[in-house]
């Protein structure tokens, strides 16, 4: 790891305090806040209430880690609180591909297709 300079150690400091005070605040208070670790979604506080806003927060961030190959297509439904084949469906709702594959995963698909017997 490159040496880090004194001012840049304190300013990095400052904001994971701010941070942790923060997301203390928000449990205090009963809500919630989702953050990202290792590039997956970590929900910090109390559970997500039901409610039209946060079961489109949850399939959107769920959408975005598929999209990015982040989790499987079961997974992603998973953390969207969705089966399956619901999550599906509600793709198919809002126009988003189910598989997304560029011209040169197309024609490797076919290619490895047409080596079998």
């Amino acid at each position: 790891m490159e040496n880090i300079s004194p001012d840049v150690l304190i300013i990095l400091d400052s904001l994971k305090k701010a941070v942790a005070e923060t997301l203390d605040r928000k449990q205090r208070l009963g809500q919630y806040a989702v953050v990202w670790r290792d590039g997956r979604p970590v929900l910090i506080g109390e559970e997500l209430p039901q409610s039209p806003m946060t079961e489109d927060l949850r399939f959107v961030s769920a959408l975005m880690c598929y999209k990015n190959n982040r989790l499987s297509l079961g997974k992603a439904a998973e953390l969207a609180g969705y089966a399956k084949l619901d999550f599906i469906k509600r793709m198919k709702l809002e126009n988003e591909p189910l598989f997304d594959y560029t011209e040169a995963e197309i024609a490797e698909i076919f290619a490895d297709a047409d080596k079998l017997p």
